[in-house]
């Protein structure tokens, strides 16, 4: 299975992250080496990982697996429970905790392992809340943010709580993100871009409707779909037509009997 994920599209980040694992003892001996050498080597910063699929298509397995072949530690992240920093809730630093604690507190184990960030999706920015404070939406991803870029993240000891103060420093420079989610919807949005003309030069003005357009057409379809009392009233109103119908053609076939 790890062949076949290698040679798949999550090849270079695995791949990637298993050369930054090997390469963790030589970097000291060759830190002096550097600045002496005419030509330096160039370095490949890490590519995290976005995998979309339903629910039940093995995208955590795939991960787990992964991870078990590689020998580097893992933890799951539910992020339908992360809140922003100082709200009811896990912090986004419980991520990086769960880690160190799966690489049995080692923070040079843990600072080359893989995050699974699950249902990611469901932290999107809610519309029509803009006004409001969205802690579990867009809160998240702007504190995740520079966490998935590589910064230094402070983590609770063994045996300690946050409030005392005692803490470690995990860099997440080399810690590979994987974030999953199903994305529901997206088939649909990505249908209605293909369907659109955009303007350019040398190119017609679109007789199609717009982006907005499209989208507002969306919702009302979704809207008229699930009200029940109207979608009966249209069911009545066809059957009351095909009575009437029936009736004309059976009163045109009795005229025509000898």
């Amino acid at each position: 299975m790890l062949q076949i994920a290698v040679a798949g599209p999550l090849g270079p980040a695995i791949n990637n992250q298993q050369s930054q694992a090997n390469a963790t003892g030589e970097e000291a001996a060759k830190k002096s080496d550097i600045l002496d050498a005419g030509i330096q080597e160039i370095r490949l910063e890490k590519s995290n990982i976005l995998m979309l699929g339903p629910t039940g298509s093995g995208k955590t397995l795939l991960a787990q697996t992964l991870a078990r072949c590689l020998d580097v530690p893992f933890a799951i992240c539910d992020c339908t429970t992360l809140t922003q920093a100082g709200y009811v809730g896990e912090d986004i630093e419980s991520v990086i905790a769960k880690l160190l604690q799966d690489a049995n507190y080692n923070i040079e184990k843990a600072q080359q392992g893989i995050v699974f960030l699950d249902e990611v999706d469901k932290i999107g920015s809610v519309p029509g809340i803009h006004q409001l404070r969205d802690v579990g939406g867009e809160g998240v991803q702007q504190g995740m943010l520079k966490m998935l870029e590589g910064t230094v993240v402070n983590v609770p000891e063994r045996n300690t709580r946050k409030l005392r103060g005692e803490t470690v420093q995990v860099d997440t420079t080399n810690i590979l993100f994987v974030a999953s989610g199903a994305f529901n919807g997206l088939d649909r949005i990505i249908s209605r871009r293909k369907n659109e003309k955009y303007l350019g030069f040398g190119t017609q003005r679109p007789t199609g409707e717009g982006r907005r357009a499209a989208s507002e057409a969306d919702v009302k379809s979704q809207t008229e779909s699930s009200n029940t009392a109207q979608n009966n009233e249209e069911r009545d109103l066809l059957l009351r037509q095909v009575n009437v119908l029936r009736n004309v053609l059976v009163g045109k076939s009795v005229l025509h009997l000898p």
